[in-house]
């Protein structure tokens, strides 16, 4: 049975560790929403768009490419922090745009009538 125990526990740590830290994902969101607005709403700028309730896959993969200089956009080059911002950290804010409506108790539908 402590051999059972032991089995699961490793198995189930890692899961927990990988979590996203919406909190966190917030607190980085900060420097988003200059652009993008307070809730990732985005703004009628041309290159300012939305990203509340976009897929978090696509969220990270952008941002990455992004931080890693393979995606430019002048805007982002120079009014974010996204540079030093690790695999996690971008995990986390990803997480949290992709569920900001959500979290703001936002209907679905209500997403594409602002």
């Amino acid at each position: 049975m402590k051999q059972l125990y032991w089995l699961l526990c490793l198995v189930f740590l890692p899961l927990q560790s990988q979590a996203v830290d919406l909190a966190n994902g917030e607190k980085l969101n900060r420097s988003c929403a200059m652009c993008h607005g307070m809730y990732v709403q985005g703004a009628p700028r041309p290159y300012s768009p939305r990203m509340a309730g976009i897929d978090k896959d696509y969220l990270v993969k952008a941002t990455k490419e992004y931080r890693d200089d393979l995606r430019t956009e002048i805007t982002m080059a120079y009014a974010t922090g996204h540079r030093l911002m690790t695999d996690r950290d971008i995990e986390d804010v990803s997480a949290y745009m992709a569920q900001v409506d959500h979290l703001r108790g936002v209907h679905p539908i209500a997403r594409h009538t602002r």
